[in-house]
């Protein structure tokens, strides 16, 4: 997950994921998950040019975001694509410079190929599909 703003907590400001920074920001974060997310501030890796989250700590990161019915991916939707299809992605990438054109070679790349999509955004399609269903 990537951080990309701050709550404050005990009137100090701790990193976080855009994911939580809502969730505080709309006073659904309850005190006890809070505190939870200002001790994994130490996990807090750079990744780059970015900021993520440690992926030891995912599973714990996961059942914050689950409690307030979020599903959060390991990466950001486009980490897992290329986690799981790094020969499309750079076949994309090297023709098209424009993400919009890449998005649509890869997509229609794996569906020719017959590939499924990956099981961490199946899992999080189910879930979103259940809860629409409600």
């Amino acid at each position: 997950m990537n951080i990309e703003n701050s709550i404050d907590v005990g009137g100090h400001k701790i990193k976080t994921s855009p994911v939580f920074f809502n969730l505080a920001t709309a006073d659904l974060l309850s005190e006890e998950d809070t505190q939870s997310i200002s001790k994994l501030e130490k996990f807090i890796i750079n990744d780059g040019n970015k900021e993520i989250y440690n992926y030891e700590i995912f599973r714990t990161l996961w059942e914050i975001a689950d409690r307030y019915h979020v599903r959060i991916l390991s990466s950001d939707f486009e980490g897992v694509i290329k986690k799981n299809y790094a020969d499309i992605v750079e076949m994309a990438q090297s023709m098209y410079p424009s993400k919009v054109t890449c998005g649509k070679i890869i997509a229609e790349e794996i569906v020719q190929k017959n590939n499924r999509i990956p099981k961490e955004i199946r899992d999080a399609i189910k879930d979103a599909a259940k809860l629409l269903k409600d």
